[in-house]
């Protein structure tokens, strides 16, 4: 998850293969104009990231019931 403003990229401040590679993607509000649209940045100084490997029993098949249990709500 990103906080942030999403500001107005200049193309001309991409990296080549970065602008050629948005080029070939289709827009995803007008498919048809292609490589027509504004780029958007967000600064990555306020994100959250989550590790679903720390996830307790991720792997395990668990009745509802068990879940609840666990967690203490019945």
């Amino acid at each position: 998850m990103l906080h942030g403003v999403a500001d107005a990229t200049a193309s001309e401040n991409l990296p080549a293969a970065v602008g050629e590679t948005l080029a070939t993607l289709p827009d995803p509000v007008t498919p048809d104009a292609a490589g027509d649209g504004q780029i958007f940045s967000i600064g990555l100084d306020d994100h959250t990231s989550f590790v679903f490997a720390k996830i307790r029993y991720r792997y395990e098949d668990r009745a509802l019931k068990k879940i609840q249990a666990d967690a203490g709500l019945v």
